[in-house]
């Protein structure tokens, strides 16, 4: 039986993984009149296609293009995978993690705190909602379950994938 990772991905743009307790702040972008800043007035390539987007009080992390991205649970945290496949098996996560050589991995400048013990990673456009079933299925949303907290963040690359890894500090 495989152990398929669930995927979020978009329709075309970013995506962003939110602390679920900032969920309700995020309206979407399809019928606010809003726009969203263009990406690159917010990621910088030094960071490999990261940024922090401020939601309220929260810091939600954005993931540039539409790259299938999942979520791999770690003892003490868990990373995004961004490899574009969405049929991903956790054996072969756990594969691809392990490869990135330790030198590879880059601190970000922002944390990540959680005050719940979930993130919902989703297609920017669409609104949040406050469970993973209320997303609007075009949201194509996952959620990432973690213990509240605050996390380090880092970031690889290798072999054209990105990884993203949230680390519990406290």
């Amino acid at each position: 039986m495989s152990d398929v990772l669930p995927y979020a991905c978009s329709m075309g743009g970013p995506v962003l993984a939110l602390p679920a307790e900032a969920a309700a702040e995020w309206k979407g972008l399809l019928d606010t009149g809003d726009e969203m800043p263009p990406v690159n007035d917010f990621i910088q390539t030094e960071y490999g296609g990261l940024a922090w987007i401020e939601v309220g009080s929260s810091v939600g992390l954005l993931f540039d293009m539409e790259i299938h991205t999942q979520f791999l649970p770690e003892e003490h945290g868990g990373v995004f995978i961004r490899i574009g496949d969405p049929n991903l098996e956790r054996a072969e996560a756990e594969r691809l993690v392990s490869a990135v050589d330790a030198s590879a991995w880059k601190p970000y400048p922002a944390s990540v705190k959680l005050t719940g013990d979930r993130m919902f990673v989703f297609d920017p456009v669409f609104p949040a909602a406050q469970k993973l079933d209320a997303f609007e299925s075009d949201a194509c949303a996952i959620e990432a379950v973690l213990k509240p907290g605050t996390y380090a963040v880092s970031y690889a690359q290798d072999g054209g994938r990105d990884f993203v890894r949230l680390t519990r500090q406290s």
